[in-house]
């Protein structure tokens, strides 16, 4: 469905892969915030780029 969307340039799509975008990064701030108050930082960035393939 995005794939037609983006394709098809509808303006839906970008305001879709906005949503998305904002969703991970929010998510993801939420999560660094959650390690560094738990002294855990150092752990989930080596996870975070493992699981990247980094």
């Amino acid at each position: 469905y995005l794939n037609h969307l983006f394709k098809a340039k509808e303006l839906t799509f970008f305001r879709l892969a906005s949503l998305h975008n904002l969703h991970y990064y929010l998510e993801l701030a939420r999560k660094m915030r959650e390690a560094i108050l738990n002294n855990s930082f150092t752990q989930f960035k080596r996870n975070f780029y493992h699981l990247r393939g980094k």
